[in-house]
This record gives structure tokens, C-alpha cells and sequence, in this order.
């Protein structure tokens, strides 16, 4: 019989992982051409937010099997991006399986992209010693975890091929020790650079950053000090904006099972989904500066339990802020109790759905606010 929407997805993500696994058999070939200067990178433009939750929903399968939490982190003022989409894909994949690999049961692994700049980097250890341009816009690709962190004096050790940092974990973790190797010399490929912090026993932060010089011109930059942080305005057509995106949805919701369901039903019916892992990052996007009306989200999902600030006062600040104010808020929450309804109308939201969620009852509801919108 015909496949259902949720099949055809599912058999497109084992082709996708059953590709990127051939891929992965030409790890040591792509570094012995990279090392002889034999490889050319084929650039296009690529949609950030799709290529991360691409690289997420392919390593899920094996961080269920440690029950991780997996989460992604996307700041929605990149969307497409100019490098070579095959060779991001391993870079993200390579990090990604190493958080996992080295993250104790029951830990947490979280994928971030962010538009950063060169003066950012400064804290971080960095493998080599190439000089970087402060003002440089970079897309900054991060991927945290809380696992068992590395000693500061076997730093150098990781980017050095065949080495594993201690022994003791090369019996327990196998791998080649290639995969940082290849991280490293993809992302110098693209001019960019690698860093890392980490803490023994608290876990570690690899950051990729490559960078955006085609974005030079789009971008306005006010340093206002060295200690400053930097104001971004990005220069962005609204014709070019509106012939671009289809609706855009913004997800807030601290649970990886909820966020990976949300956004693949969303992304079925068409739409660009963006994802925000807890209510303190939500603030301060709401609060930001950077954040401007042609680049808001066209609706909001806003689950109503988040660590650090819940969704109703994220809600409520939403509804005060003279920039945020129209956007359409969904609440989404466990809360079903009688009232519950009515609290999340009276601090905002135009609509609240229950969870275990109606999918059906979802896209409705969402169609039906994005076409008041339009």
C-alpha cells in the first residue's frame, strides 16, 4: 500500500543516514587529499536550520540507546549559508558523535548555530595559531555535552591523528581518532578555525567557525568598546525576504521527544521550523537588540514547563514588547486541569493546546492563526 507522510519522512531518513554512512567509509581518503592539497570544496548556498536538524534526527537513534537528551539551538537571523554542505555535514556529525560517545547514561547533548564574530573566539583553546579578523562574521557551530571532560593538559592531543587522550578510554570508546583530525582541516578548508572548553567530570564545548564573508555587506557592525558586546542590524530586502521563506515557526520547548515531533510533523506541512531549548534563551532573544521585525518568527509554539523562566511570563513579555506584540503565541503544555485554558489566554496566547498532542488539531490550529497573519 501507499506510504503515509510520517513513512515517506522516516524512509527518507534512512537514506539519508545510509548516505551519510558511505560518506563516513571516505574519512581517511578526504584526509589524505585534504594533506595533499587535492581537495575542492563546492560551495552553495545551504539552509543552516535544515542541515542541523538533519545531522540531529540521523544521530538520535544513537542517543536513545543512552538515553540522551538531544536538543538544537538556532539562531533564526542565519538562514542560508554559503560553504560546502557535505563537508558541514561531517563536521556536525563528527562532533555530534563524540559528545555522544563520551557522554555518560542519561546525559545531555545540545547542537547550536549562532552568528558570531572573530573577537569571540578569544577564551577559547584553539588548535593552531592562524590569525583571526575580530570583525569577521562567523557561523558558529557548537555542540556541548555533559560528559566526562577533558584534562586541559591533553588539549593538544585531540587534533593529532590515531590519538585517543587516554588508553584506558580507547578500550572503552572505540574510534580511529581521525574524526576531530578531519573536523579541524574541513573547517580550515573554509578559512575557519576550531576551539574548545572543557571541565573534567562537567563535560565540553567544541565550536566550529566558519566564516561569512559573503555576508560582509549585509551586515552592520557597531563596536561601541573592546568590552561592548556587538549590535547587529542585518540588511535584508523585504522582497528578497518574502520570496524566500515559507512561514516561519518558532518552537520553545525544553523536551528533545517533543521538539523532534513538533517540528517534523511542521516541516511536513511545508514549514521552516527554528527551536529555542529553554525559557532564559527565549528572553533573551525576546530582549535582544538584534531582533527585528523582518526577521521574527511568523508564530510561536510556547510550552508552558521551561527551565528557568516558564512560558507564561514569556508570554506576557512577549505581548509587552513593542517589537514581539503581533506574533501569533501558541501555548502548548501537560497543564489540562479546568482554568488551565483560560490562564495561558489571559497572559496572551491565541490559542493552547493540550499535550499528549492532537496532531491533527495542531496543524489546524496553526494554519488557521498563520492564515489570520497573512
Amino acid at each position: 500500500g501507499q506510504l503515509s507522510d510520517r513513512q515517506l519522512n522516516q524512509v527518507r531518513l534512512i537514506q539519508k543516514s545510509g548516505q551519510h554512512l558511505l560518506q563516513l567509509i571516505n574519512d581517511i581518503l578526504d584526509l589524505s587529499k585534504i594533506e595533499a592539497g587535492k581537495t575542492e570544496l563546492n560551495l552553495e548556498s545551504v539552509n543552516i536550520h535544515e542541515l542541523c536538524s538533519d545531522c540531529l534526527k540521523m544521530i538520535q537513534p544513537r542517543a536513545d540507546k543512552k538515553r540522551l537528551a538531544l536538543s538544537l539551538e538556532l539562531d533564526y537571523r542565519l538562514s542560508k549559508v554559503f560553504l560546502d554542505q557535505r563537508r558541514v555535514r561531517q563536521i556536525i556529525i563528527n562532533l555530534l558523535s563524540n559528545a555522544i560517545k563520551f557522554t555518560p547514561e542519561g546525559g545531555q547533548v545540545k547542537l547550536s548555530g549562532r552568528l558570531a564574530y572573530g573577537s569571540q573566539i578569544q577564551g577559547d583553546y584553539r588548535p593552531d595559531c592562524s590569525p583571526i579578523n575580530s570583525s569577521t562574521p562567523y557561523l558558529c557551530l557548537e555542540v556541548k555535552d555533559s560528559g566526562i571532560g577533558i584534562p586541559e593538559d591533553r588539549w593538544n592531543m585531540l587534533f593529532s591523528p590515531f590519538q585517543q587522550v587516554d588508553s584506558s578510554l580507547s578500550r572503552r570508546h572505540e574510534g580511529t581518532g581521525l574524526g576531530l583530525v578531519l573536523t579541524k582541516k574541513l573547517a580550515e578548508l573554509h578559512g575557519g578555525t576550531v576551539s574548545l572548553s572543557s571541565q573534567v567530570s562537567k563535560g565540553s564545548v567544541f565550536r566550529v567557525w566558519l566564516p561569512l564573508t559573503e555576508m560582509r555587506q549585509e551586515l552592520i557592525v557597531n563596536f561601541e568598546s573592546e568590552e561592548s558586546s556587538q549590535v547587529l542590524v542585518e540588511n535584508i530586502e523585504e522582497k528578497e525576504l518574502e520570496s524566500e521563506k515559507l512561514a516561519r515557526i518558532l518552537i520553545v520547548e525544553d523536551q528533545p521527544y517533543n521538539q523532534l515531533l513538533i517540528s517534523e510533523v511542521l516541516e511536513l506541512e511545508g514549514y521552516n521550523v527554528e527551536l529555542i531549548s529553554d525559557g532564559k534563551t527565549m528572553l533573551d532573544t525576546i530582549n535582544s537588540s538584534l531582533v527585528t521585525t523582518p526577521n521574527l518568527p511568523d508564530l510561536i509554539l510556547m510550552d508552558i514547563q521551561l527551565p528557568e523562566v516558564d512560558g507564561l511570563e514569556l508570554i506576557r513579555r512577549i505581548k509587552a514588547h513593542p517589537t514581539w506584540q503581533s506574533v501569533p503565541v501558541v501555548a502548548v503544555t501537560a497543564m489540562a486541569m479546568s482554568g488551565d485554558r483560560e490562564i495561558c489566554i489571559n497572559a496572551g496566547a491565541s490559542a493552547y493546546l493540550s499535550k499528549p498532542l492532537n496532531i491533527e488539531n495542531m496543524i489546524a490550529t496553526v494554519k488557521s492563526l498563520l492564515s489570520r497573519v497573512g
